[in-house]
C-alpha cells in the first residue's frame, strides 16, 4: 500500500473541468491563482502534479500556457513592466543582439601576451609593444621620456 496524501483529482478530465472553471471565473489568471483554485497549498504542488501522468502534464502545461498568453497580451498595454517580469519567470529573456563588423586596413598579426609583454611582465601592467608587432601602416609611438 502506497503512503502519502491521496491525489486531489482522480482523472485528468476532472482536473481539466476545474481548470476551465478557473479561467471562466477570473479576469487575470496567474499560476498561483490556478493552484489555489485547484485546491493546492502551493505553486510547487501544482507543478509536481505534472509528473503524475502525461494527461495531467498536458492539462497543467496547457493551463500555464494560457496564463503566459495573458501576460503576453499585457505587453500591448500602457504599463507592461509587470508582464515583462512575469514572462521572465516563464523563460522569456530580455536581450539585445548587436552585430558589428570591422574592416581592418593593413596587416593584422595575432600575438600572445608573452609575445607582447616579454619575460617577467604581468597582466595589467602597461607594456610598450615591440616594433615587430607594429605594421608599416601603423604610426610609430611618439618618443617620450624613458
Amino acid at each position: 500500500m502506497a503512503g502519502g496524501r491521496p491525489r486531489k483529482y482522480d482523472s485528468p478530465e476532472e482536473m481539466q473541468a476545474a481548470i476551465d472553471r478557473y479561467f471562466d471565473e477570473t479576469e487575470r489568471p496567474t499560476v498561483c491563482g490556478l493552484a489555489i483554485a485547484l485546491g493546492f497549498t502551493s505553486r510547487a504542488d501544482l507543478i509536481r502534479y505534472e509528473g503524475y501522468s502525461e494527461d495531467f502534464c498536458y492539462a497543467i502545461k496547457r493551463a500555464k500556457l494560457r496564463i503566459e498568453a495573458s501576460y503576453e497580451e499585457g505587453l500591448i498595454g500602457p504599463h507592461p513592466a509587470g508582464c515583462i517580469f512575469a514572462l521572465k519567470n516563464f523563460g522569456w529573456r530580455d536581450t539585445q543582439k548587436i552585430h558589428q563588423q570591422f574592416k581592418v586596413a593593413g596587416k593584422v598579426q595575432i600575438v600572445s601576451w608573452a609575445d607582447i609583454a616579454g619575460d617577467g611582465a604581468q597582466p595589467g601592467q602597461a607594456v610598450k609593444p615591440p616594433r615587430a608587432v607594429l605594421d608599416a601602416s601603423t604610426p610609430s609611438p611618439a618618443p617620450g621620456p624613458q
